[in-house]
């Protein structure tokens, strides 16, 4: 039997597919052959699940449609254990969600040992639970403990690591795989031990723990403490799949249609749909280049080599290319370079002495303090020195990449690449396309975008582009309650418990103090409204205290990664500017931080910054941390509104 959804690069679950495999079940019930083979005709995909567009456009069902959804598709799936064939599903490929859980209702798995073949059951990542007996069937076969591991985290695992658990019989090549399956048929005929197993998957889990309750605590313990996953879907199939581990299939596949039923269409589910789509969405941004030939960039010129500088040359060493390295501190260069050298591919990676190293570079990335006059200024010096060829990029944050293309000649070859910080966890990269900038710089810089493992979105010249239109106004309003005296770890806490990664004040310690009050200094002169003059960041640079790269900042810190800590030499700094102290609980707080965030998202697509609200969401998820779980900014602004309305 060979899955192929005509004109789809993958398989999917769909009502098209379940009326096609029910016919087909039909044919192999009236006339059973030995043995059933389940391939995919996908070059990379078995199949990868259920139909997600049908589930967010159902997500109104009321809980008894819910629990027919998932009877219907056990109904259908549940055939395979009862053919009078031995059936075998040969994985070559991604196999997740409800493709997975297929195969679990087959006599044998076998995988290739690409690294292409994966196997999970990630439904938590979408605040549902599998809904076709995954969490019933796989404890059955694998055990209870490492059952709930996979389900509870979503994680995926490789055909090798499949095997050693238990999921597949065999793995090998993609050649061999059929030859492999006729084999388990015909020594399963023989033996008939496959009858043996299938009454055994219909009983109570063999293989588990005689604590449940200090499992239970211990894997509660591990999702409450998974940022990735939002803790609602995987606390919910935790208690399922303990409570039904000592009952039949029957019994414990109702008992999940009852847990999907709690989960499906919970504002949980809602915005991590919302999210999988838009991240789905942001795949399709690619370079077309029409009938012209794309250029090769195989040479990278990287100017400034502080934080920002070294976390671009790393991706870009990551990625295959040459890099040349400038800094005017030359102490600071050689230590830096040093440091990138014994990293991945670190043989490629050379220092400049000077901007003349750079006249071989395909692309040129400036990465230097946020400073217009500064910026302008090496962009004169660079051009002098370069050719007209080559292709320039500015690691611009807040200022538009037409006011320092003025500093170019051809500024058509000149783009703008905001990595957002930091820039290892943070996959967003903002393409701004300046108002000379050539559709070839812009295909360039999202295919060198692409290479480097990071999400490009391309958007309008405009001060602050859209993380930092959105994330300024929320610093803007943290320092303005720091001057009345709310505390700044509350401010902190309020973010993080709402599902930042981290508080507005932690953020700013990452990004630089200085940074933070430069870009203020751009929107002070652009976009007044946004932000208002504070003494409090012109007072910490003063002193020194620049944030995680000086291990000082709002807090202390042991190094740049080491855990924030409270700095009491901080009180005299801030006692300075207090004004009439204020008491906010974090809930007053947190409207205070969001509010000039929501308005300044709703400003960015009436300005035209991008054309699509969904834009404006994943920038906020992907650049801001902004929790996925609620959708994104605009999303949840509106979910909120449609609540209360």
């Amino acid at each position: 039997m060979t899955f192929d959804m005509p004109g789809k690069s993958a398989n999917v679950l769909t009502d098209e597919v379940w009326v096609d495999l029910s016919r087909a079940l039909d044919r192999l019930e009236s006339k059973p052959p030995a043995g059933v083979i389940l391939v995919s005709a996908k070059p990379t995909i078995y199949v990868a699940g259920a139909d997600l567009v049908k589930i967010s456009n159902t997500l109104d069902w009321s809980d008894d449609e819910i629990i027919r959804f998932c009877e219907e598709g056990r109904a259908i799936m549940s055939r395979f254990s009862r053919l009078l064939s031995v059936s075998v599903a040969a994985v070559h490929g991604v196999c997740v969600g409800g493709g997975m859980e297929l195969t679990l209702w087959c006599d044998h798995r076998i995988a290739s040992d690409d690294r292409k073949t994966l196997f999970g059951l990630p439904e938590v990542k979408l605040g549902l639970v599998p809904g076709w007996a995954g969490t019933v069937r796989l404890p059955r076969l694998i055990g209870l403990q490492e059952a709930i591991d996979l389900v509870t985290t979503g994680n995926l695992i490789d055909a090798k690591r499949a095997k050693e658990l238990g999921i597949v019989t065999c793995v090998g090549p993609q050649s061999e795989m059929i030859d492999r399956a006729v084999q388990i048929i015909n020594d399963e005929l023989a033996s008939r031990a496959f009858l043996k197993k299938r009454q055994a998957m219909l009983g109570a889990v063999t293989d588990m723990p005689h604590d449940l309750d200090a499992l239970r605590q211990r894997f509660q313990q591990q999702i409450d403490s998974n940022r990735e996953i939002d803790s609602s879907a995987p606390s919910i199939v935790l208690q399922h799949m303990i409570d039904t581990a000592g009952v039949d299939q029957q019994a414990a596949c109702h008992n999940e249609s009852l847990a999907m039923a709690k989960v499906y269409g919970s504002i949980e589910n809602q915005g991590l749909l919302h999210y999988f789509f838009l991240d789905e969405r942001s795949k399709k941004v690619r370079s077309d280049y029409g009938e012209v030939q794309p250029p090769r960039i195989e040479r990278i010129g990287i100017i400034g080599a502080g934080l920002m500088g070294c976390q671009i040359a790393k991706l870009a060493l990551t990625a295959g290319y040459q890099v040349t390295l400038f800094d005017a501190d030359q102490n600071k260069l050689h230590r830096e370079f040093a440091a990138l050298a014994t990293g991945k591919n670190g043989q490629n990676i050379r220092v400049a002495d000077s901007f003349k190293t750079f006249a071989d570079a395909d692309l040129v990335i400036e990465a230097i303090v946020e400073k217009l006059t500064i910026k302008r200024q090496l962009f004169e010096q660079l051009c002098q020195v370069v050719g007209p060829e080559i292709f320039l990029a500015t690691n611009t944050s807040t200022i538009p990449v037409s006011d320092i293309a003025t500093a170019v000649p051809n500024p058509a070859r000149l783009v703008g690449l905001h990595f957002c910080c930091p820039v290892e966890p943070l996959r967003l990269v903002e393409v701004i396309r300046g108002q000379q900038s050539s559709q070839t710089i812009v295909n360039v810089a999202i295919d060198v975008v692409r290479a480097m493992r990071k999400t490009p979105i391309v958007v309008g010249d405009h001060p602050g582009f859209v993380v930092n239109r959105l994330l300024c106004p929320v610093f803007n309003q943290a320092l303005e309650m720091l001057t009345h005296g709310i505390p700044l770890s509350q401010m902190d806490a309020s973010f993080r418990e709402f599902g930042f990664a981290a508080g507005p004040l932690e953020m700013i310690d990452f990004i630089g103090v200085d940074t933070i009050m430069y870009a203020g200094e751009t929107f002070l002169r652009t976009l007044p409204e946004l932000v208002s003059l504070n003494p409090i960041l012109p007072a910490l640079v003063k002193r020194g205290r620049l944030g995680r790269k000086s291990n000082l900042g709002f807090y202390r810190y042991e190094s740049f990664d080491s855990v924030a800590r409270i700095d009491r030499e901080l009180d005299p700094i801030l006692d300075r500017y207090q004004k009439e102290p204020l008491s906010l609980d974090n809930d007053q707080i947190l409207d205070r931080l969001l509010e000039p965030m929501i308005a300044a998202g709703r400003a960015v697509l009436a300005d035209g910054v991008v054309d699509d609200s969904r834009d404006v969401d994943l920038c906020s998820v992907l650049g801001t941390t902004f929790p996925a779980v609620r959708g994104g900014l605009l999303h949840w602004a509106d979910e909120l509104r449609r609540a209360g309305s």
